[in-house]
């Protein structure tokens, strides 16, 4: 090796070394003078040291969404405008091309929700059209109280989300790299629900509403999977981004539950501080699905329909966070599903007085054309005052009780349906009289009848279940509560000789 090239590999080292000290300064969060950078080199290295550090200002600053024009440099390098001229140039001519670093980008984004279930072409689509941004320590990614127009991907950094309120600002988590942010502005046009703030140095891909909207409309798989993620990331713990939000003419207080369907909050009206209502959210990743929205809507139409004091009342239904909200009476307590779960069973006259509240609700329901097809512990709510209350009549039909069609009987959940659910035989009345005698007998042992490791399971089971003797069931019940149960448990519908008005008549306080 000549001296000429040792020297040469020698000056590219130094070179490299000063520009990763310049970019260091960058990642610590200050914004480095190139000028102090070149003090130690003589005028011939100056003048390439500074090159180099002129393509790491411009790659940075750019990624902060600066736009430097080279007159700015040149006021402050006169000496090197050729050089300025010819950087400008070559960035303009030769737009970056794909690189290590965007194949990293589709490998880190495809393990991370939503696209770990998008196809590959959305997700090449979307970072072929988004920019590379950065924002120092403390910087703020998204504003609570803001609309954005952006869609976010973290790629490198740690960026918190802290929701603010009049009492102060509550840290909800930290997020990393292959993190979506923004989805719910982008997709609702609603303002941010929380602070994003980094931490550190952070980059993202940022896609504009704009660009958004093109990729939506060529994929539809897009948007259901921004739904999606919506519908991951609300109804986690009682403070979730949504706590403290007004939406509608309700701000919510705290998450009350998370079913299949849906995420309950508890409500206050604005115009009614310190009176309690139920909003009831579809979730989002259900609001592509037609047949969803169909039954959530179902479910208000015939809330319209009923009034009852062990019935749920539902007030209100409007559209809110890219998704529909209903609003129902709120009842203090707690579904009997979860009661039975933390608590074992039940009293036997607390039992007995259920079941009567219970079948109270069906007759009312029954006499105005609806089958609640969907009678478990989990649609029931006892109040601390021994008040049962039925809910989510999502599954309802209403019309004809005697005429439901296959495709609806086959719709509800398999521990508590009744035989004919697994046949052709049309649901009747005497659907609603198994159901509740499925949660009559698990309030009573504290156990579930029937349980499966799947759904399938389950289902097969149910179909070929019957009540044990008498004597067999722990505790032992008495005659008039197992004459309940062998009837309202029969195989054939027709055998189900409960008069649900009579059975009502136990529904007096336990």
């Amino acid at each position: 090796m000549t001296s000429e090239s040792s020297s040469d590999e020698l000056r590219m080292r130094i070179t490299d070394a000063v520009c990763d000290q310049f970019e260091r300064s960058w990642a610590s969060g200050k914004q480095p003078n190139i000028a102090s950078y070149l003090v130690p080199f003589g005028d011939e290295a100056r003048s390439i040291v500074f090159e180099e550090l002129l393509r790491v200002d411009l790659e940075l600053r750019k990624r902060c969404g600066e736009s430097p024009e080279p007159d700015e440099y040149v006021r402050s390098f006169p000496e090197f405008e050729a050089r300025v001229a010819k950087v400008f140039e070559e960035e303009a001519a030769n737009p970056p091309a794909p690189t290590a670093e965007a194949t990293r980008l589709l490998a880190l984004f495809r393990e991370n929700p939503p696209f770990d279930e998008t196809s590959s072409a959305v997700l090449e689509e979307l970072l072929e059209r988004a920019e590379l941004r950065t924002w120092r320590p403390d910087a703020a990614l998204l504003e609570q109280g803001k609309p954005s127009d952006e869609l976010l991907l973290l790629s490198e950094g740690v960026a918190e989300v802290v929701h603010s309120s009049p009492v102060g600002e509550r840290p909800i988590t930290r997020v990393g790299p292959g993190t979506v942010l923004g989805e719910i502005s982008v997709l609702t046009g609603e303002p941010c629900t929380a602070n994003v703030v980094a931490r550190g140095v952070v980059s993202a891909l940022v896609l504009s509403r704009e660009e958004y909207d093109g990729i939506a409309r060529r994929h539809p798989s897009l948007p259901a999977a921004l739904y999606d993620l919506v519908s991951r990331r609300i109804g986690r713990g009682l403070r979730d981004i949504l706590f403290g939000r007004v939406v509608g003419d309700y701000r919510i207080l705290e998450l009350v539950g998370r079913g299949g369907a849906a995420v309950v909050y508890k409500g206050e009206p604005l115009d009614r501080p310190g009176e309690f209502v139920a909003l009831k959210f579809l979730h989002h990743s259900l609001v592509t699905d037609h047949r969803a929205v169909q039954r959530f809507r179902l479910e208000y139409g015939i809330g319209q329909t009923l009034d009852h004091p062990n019935i749920v009342a539902v007030r209100d239904l409007f559209a809110a966070f890219g998704t529909h909200a209903m609003v129902q009476e709120y009842c203090e307590g707690s579904s009997l599903e979860k009661t039975v779960r933390e608590q074992g069973r039940l009293d036997g006259r607390l039992v007995k007085s259920v079941v009567g509240q219970v079948a109270s609700a069906l007759v009312h329901a029954h006499d105005n054309g609806i089958l609640h097809h969907d009678v478990t512990p989990a649609n029931i709510l006892l109040t601390e005052n021994g008040t049962a209350r039925l809910t989510d009549f999502g599954l309802a039909k209403s019309g004809d009780l005697d005429d439901l069609t296959a495709e609806q009987a086959i719709v509800g959940t398999p521990a508590y349906m009744p035989p004919e659910c697994y046949g052709s035989m049309p649901l009747t009345r005497a659907a609603d009289v198994y159901g509740l005698g499925c949660v009559a007998l698990e309030l009573w042992t504290g156990k579930t009848p029937v349980v499966g490791r799947s759904l399938l399971e389950t289902a097969s089971i149910r179909a070929a279940w019957t009540l044990p003797p008498r004597e067999e069931i722990d505790p032992v019940p008495d005659d008039e509560f197992y004459g309940f149960l062998e009837r309202a448990l029969k195989h054939e519908p027709r055998e189900r000789t409960i008069d649900l008005g009579e059975l009502a008549g136990w529904a007096k306080p336990a």
